[in-house]
């Protein structure tokens, strides 16, 4: 695939989706963010967990408490929907270079395996023990 196609795509997609939250579809209310939320999920999702792998970004404690790319990937795309709801500019910019996309989606992730370790530390209960060393 072409930088020039995936650009393309990008902007389209970023178009598309600032329409859709200016739209208001069938179901939702004004102001909703359902539509903007599920292309944001939808763009970020594939690239999240290998991301995560790639950078190394989820300490080896917090996957000792069971804390996985699932869990962290589900909130930096909150968080993620979260700063472009607060900063609409960002939108195009991040859905237009990828780059940008890994970048935010790590630093958001960072903070979310630091925030999911620090709620299973203080838990510290039933299946938030870590699940490996001794007990």
């Amino acid at each position: 695939m072409t930088k020039a196609f995936l650009t393309r795509g990008l902007s389209t997609l970023a178009l598309l989706a600032i329409a859709g939250c200016t739209n208001t579809p069938a179901g939702t209310t004004p102001g909703s963010t359902s539509t903007q939320g599920s292309i944001i999920t939808q763009a970020l999702t594939p690239i999240c967990a290998s991301t995560l792998k790639d950078r190394d970004i989820i300490p080896q404690q917090a996957r000792d408490f069971g804390i996985d790319e699932t869990a962290v990937c589900d909130c930096g795309i909150r968080r993620m929907e979260t700063k472009l709801k607060n900063e609409p500019g960002l939108f195009v910019q991040i859905f237009s270079d990828r780059d940008q996309q890994i970048k935010i989606m790590s630093e958001l992730s960072s903070e979310c395996a630091v925030e999911l370790l620090g709620n299973a530390l203080t838990k510290g209960n039933g299946k938030n023990q870590p699940t490996t060393g001794p007990s």
